[in-house]
């Protein structure tokens, strides 16, 4: 006890020298406070970055109909993966830890072992992606940017479109046969599909006009072979 308290003593001691010295700068309030609103600042940007790229890949994963691949086996499975917008999951998981690094300066945040907090951050990704995609927030940008001449904005979201693969399509059945069915697809284009004894029909092959189907295959836009296909709905294109 003694020890300790000399060894304290003496701690007490050399700060307050080093003080004298000039060694150490007092720094004023104020640069505590401007350091942490930007710290705060720094974390609703990244914050707000992270909301949106995991947005884009829910958004680029439900619209491509990577999600519904896995029913066709083992060639769904890989064409999942490489349906996944590796960019933005990769520019996703950069957010999560920039942010994380940054909540480290709050006193809420320090204390908490590491992986708590990446897991409550992913946790905060996954649903605030699922929030902003069911309110269609793209959709709006895009409107907005098309109608307000923002060419940069919507190229960006024409290069999106352009990224979903022909080895997977969504569209509406138009005309319904035994070996061959015709499907618009969401931009308005019609695509022939045809089935031999390999496809894969996870539903049953008992399709209508006007249903939803996803297709899993080989071919371009105007033909596709397909390996499977099932129905997600009727109606309208989303």
């Amino acid at each position: 006890m003694e020890h300790n308290h000399h060894h304290d003593q003496s701690v007490k001691a050399d700060l307050l020298s080093t003080i004298r010295k000039g060694d150490v700068a007092m720094r004023p309030r104020w640069y505590f406070l401007l350091q942490t609103a930007l710290a705060v600042m720094g974390a609703g940007f990244l914050l707000f970055g992270l909301f949106y790229t995991a947005s884009v890949v829910v958004l680029l994963v439900r619209t491509s109909g990577a999600l519904r691949v896995s029913d066709f086996g083992p060639e769904g499975w890989f064409a999942f993966l490489f349906m996944l917008p590796w960019m933005f999951v990769l520019g996703a998981v950069l957010f999560l830890f920039i942010l994380e690094s940054v909540l480290r300066r709050f006193a809420f945040a320090y204390r908490q072992p590491v992986l708590y907090s990446v897991a409550l951050l992913l946790a905060l990704a996954v649903v605030g992606a699922i929030v902003l995609d069911r309110m269609e927030m793209h959709q709006g940008i895009r409107a907005f940017s098309s109608a307000h001449g923002l060419t940069p904005v919507e190229g960006f979201y024409r290069t999106m479109d352009g990224r979903r693969p022909c080895c997977v399509v969504t569209g509406r059945i138009v005309e319904n046969g035994a070996t061959r069915i015709l499907i618009e697809r969401p931009d308005g284009t019609v695509t022939q599909v045809f089935f031999d004894a390999r496809t894969r029909f996870p539903d049953g092959r008992s399709f209508a006009t006007s249903n939803i189907v996803v297709l899993f295959g080989d071919g371009d836009d105007t033909s596709v072979s397909a390996k499977g296909v099932r129905v997600i709905g009727n109606g309208p294109l989303r």
